[in-house]
């Protein structure tokens, strides 16, 4: 337990540091990557504060190994609120932006997620990743509980992703566009079905690439995304579908339309065992989706097969064989076991 103090002892405030951590041992069978070897996963803190009755704190920073293999420290959210009533909250500061269920439920903690891996596709911005799951800005969000269902919303206004060299980058302290990056979403839980959610997100952002200092790519883009999930009896659902519409607006190139998704689902056997399966597609527009080529992504399919073993509430162990079939190279098999805990 950690106490910082402001001010007299007698409003000094407490709070607990919590974290996740994992263990993983990889192996591929892809063309000179074929060496099995230990990875350190992710070391997350983060920490939550009421600081009134109205008036919170949220942080949170990863320790994690870089390219060379050195360690680095990122801040991933920093968010201050403001509750004005169950209708409406207000949030200021860098958060994951409210695309899709995963990117808002399992945050950077391998162990609140089923599987050892996200789908490829939604890995965060450093890692590869094609969505712009950080955003630096404003953050809206309330809820709405009527018999039918309870209905969530949030709404975001911030900074633009930029391209760097081919990966996308969040922007923390600036932006390359007059026009905010918005980014919506909206869930509803019928009440008649337990734990089914529906949602509907989409983000709307100009996206600007840089070689260097020089600007090689604008890109006026629009994502929309449908997502259902069912936790209950035993059994968990996820699926996800994205639309890319990017328009070319420093070229002449047009319009373009790309696609991904994912669907997985996992059974729960005595609360011990969850086998579970992924499937995920990347569908890049034939005509050569100019942010796609900057980002180096190409279709793509990819099948996991998995089994998570709890150790206890608070650790897993996991097993996951991946097989990836990516357009212009090997087809290869992947393999993890992981290890993750939170504390």
């Amino acid at each position: 337990m950690l106490v910082f103090l402001f001010g007299p002892v007698a409003h000094s405030y407490a709070f607990e540091f919590k974290g996740f951590a994992d263990v993983s041992y990889n192996k591929s069978t892809e063309d000179g990557a074929d060496q099995g070897a230990f990875a350190l996963g992710a070391v997350d803190f983060y920490l939550a504060q009421q600081l009134d009755d109205r008036t919170d704190v949220l942080v949170e920073f990863v320790i994690e190994s870089d390219e060379t293999g050195e360690f680095v420290v990122d801040l991933e959210r920093l968010q201050l609120g403001y509750i004005f009533s169950d209708a409406f909250k207000l949030r200021a500061g860098r958060f994951h932006t409210i695309l899709g269920y995963w990117n808002t439920a399992f945050h950077h903690g391998a162990e609140l997620q089923t599987s050892a891996t996200r789908p490829a596709f939604l890995e965060f911005e450093d890692d590869g990743g094609i969505l712009p799951v950080h955003m630096v800005g404003l953050w809206g969000t309330g809820s709405f509980k009527s018999s039918p269902a309870v209905v969530n919303y949030g709404v975001m206004a911030g900074n633009g992703s930029k391209l760097q060299d081919g990966a996308l980058n969040p922007n923390n302290i600036s932006d390359d566009s007059d026009d905010k990056a918005i980014a919506f979403r909206v869930t509803v839980e019928p009440t008649q079905i337990d734990g089914l959610g529906i949602g509907l997100s989409g983000s709307f952002a100009t996206v600007s690439g840089y070689t260097g200092s020089s600007e090689t790519l604008r890109i006026k883009q629009n994502i929309y995304e449908l997502d259902v999930t069912y936790f209950a009896n035993n059994v968990e659902v996820l699926a996800e579908y994205y639309i890319f519409k990017n328009e070319d607006d420093l070229g002449t190139s047009g319009s373009f339309s790309s696609s991904a998704y994912y669907v997985q689902a996992g059974y729960a056997i005595m609360d011990k065992y969850i086998p579970y399966a992924r499937y995920e597609n990347v569908s890049i527009d034939d005509d050569g989706d100019p942010f796609f080529t900057a980002t180096g992504t190409v279709d793509s399919t990819q099948t996991a097969l998995g089994l998570r073993y709890n150790l206890s509430l608070l650790s897993s162990l996991k097993a996951e064989m991946r097989f990836v079939d990516r357009d212009g190279a090997d087809n290869h098999n992947e393999y993890t076991l992981q290890w993750a805990c939170t504390f």
